[in-house]
């Protein structure tokens, strides 16, 4: 249908009529949809660093670079205004989750790493779980996180206590894991080896 060339994409969000690409480089780039044929560049959002993984939370544009978690707001249609930035860890981010004034990072061999971000220009952390062997996708349903760890499967996280994330249950993957969804009772794994799906219904005992 349509397309925007000339720089090289690491990640994207879609919001509304607009799609924001970190860019290697470049920082986040802000394109208009509005012609599907011509995406139009509106604005450019300068990171310190490769912008790994991107995620839209209402107004708010996070984005993780190397091992910092920066924010934006995108509450004027077509820019990004940076708001502020804190390191997470030593390791770098892979992928952000938010939920409420929490966002939830995985960085790596880092482990995880919960992110107070209600002021979102001045991300303050929470909490953190280390038992990874390499944290990657991460998506969170209720109080529940669940963590693609690479070699190590599926790791299903209580995060009811920010402050204290606990691990709660565990699936060995057959392949690496290296991202996962959640829809319902399902979980979806994607590894090195293809597509895995998981029931969670006990998040305690996944199958």
């Amino acid at each position: 249908v349509g397309a925007a060339r000339e720089f090289s994409a690491t990640a994207l969000a879609v919001a509304g009529s607009m799609v924001y690409v970190a860019s290697l480089g470049e920082g986040v780039l802000a394109f208009d949809l509005s012609n599907l044929e011509r995406p139009a560049r509106r604005s450019t959002w300068a990171l310190a660093g490769i912008g790994d993984s991107l995620v839209v939370s209402g107004s708010l544009l996070f984005a993780g670079a190397f091992n910092t978690l920066a924010s934006a707001s995108i509450a004027a249609p077509g820019q990004s205004v940076a708001l502020g930035s804190a390191k997470v860890a030593s390791g770098r981010v892979r992928d952000i989750a938010v939920a409420g004034r929490y966002a939830y990072v995985t960085v790596g061999e880092s482990g995880l790493r919960v992110m107070d971000v209600i002021n979102p220009a001045a991300p303050a952390p929470v909490g953190s779980l280390t038992v990874f062997s390499y944290a990657l996708g991460i998506a969170i349903t209720g109080t529940d996180a669940y963590v693609a760890d690479f070699g190590r499967g599926l790791r299903i996280v209580d995060v009811s206590t920010p402050s204290a994330p606990t691990e709660i249950g565990h699936h060995n993957t057959l392949g690496h894991a290296r991202d996962v969804a959640v829809l319902g009772r399902l979980a979806y794994v994607a590894t090195n080896t293809g597509l895995e799906i998981v029931d969670i219904s006990n998040p305690a005992a996944p199958f």
